[in-house]
């Protein structure tokens, strides 16, 4: 261990009121210190005191931007995790609904005599279908699409 370890270590362990006791370990003899002494040995605390809370404000730095990427990377999860469900869902809904309509267009097919003619049955109501949404209730659904992503964000 270095004399100033030693003497950080010391110094810690002795009350205010002994001093003398300090100075005379630090020399080493019974001689008063100088001034000059007790100020080289105040700099070189207070360099290790710098140097000290340098490293811990550099490890501190590190510790926050760790804490930032995972923070980052939990939320990245969160929104992908709650993406998924609703994205199945919306699969097996839309292969539902493209057999039915199979379904629907072979069966007016069969009854109108025409297999075509029920294919294009089905296209004209899914087309009417699709200019009501467009019209009706665009900006209702892009509003409840907006929301929930920003929900999803700020979480």
């Amino acid at each position: 261990m270095s004399s100033v370890k030693l003497s950080l270590h010391y110094r810690k362990r002795l009350s205010i009121k002994k001093p003398l006791f300090y100075f005379k370990w630090c020399l080493g003899t019974d001689k008063k210190p100088t001034s000059n002494f007790i100020k080289s040995k105040v700099m070189e605390d207070n360099a290790q005191l710098f140097e000290l809370l340098l490293k811990r404000v550099v490890d501190y730095g590190k510790t926050n931007i760790e804490l930032i990427k995972l923070k980052l990377f939990d939320r990245a999860v969160d929104m992908i995790s709650s993406l998924i469900p609703p994205a199945i869902v919306f699969v097996l809904i839309s292969s539902f609904f493209l057999f039915l309509s199979l379904g629907l267009a072979l069966w007016l097919g069969d009854i109108l005599g025409n297999i075509y003619s029920g294919f294009i049955l089905i296209a004209a109501f899914y087309g009417i279908m699709a200019i009501i949404v467009h019209f009706f209730m665009h900006a209702r659904i892009k509003k409840t699409v907006s929301d929930y992503i920003i929900k999803q964000v700020l979480k």
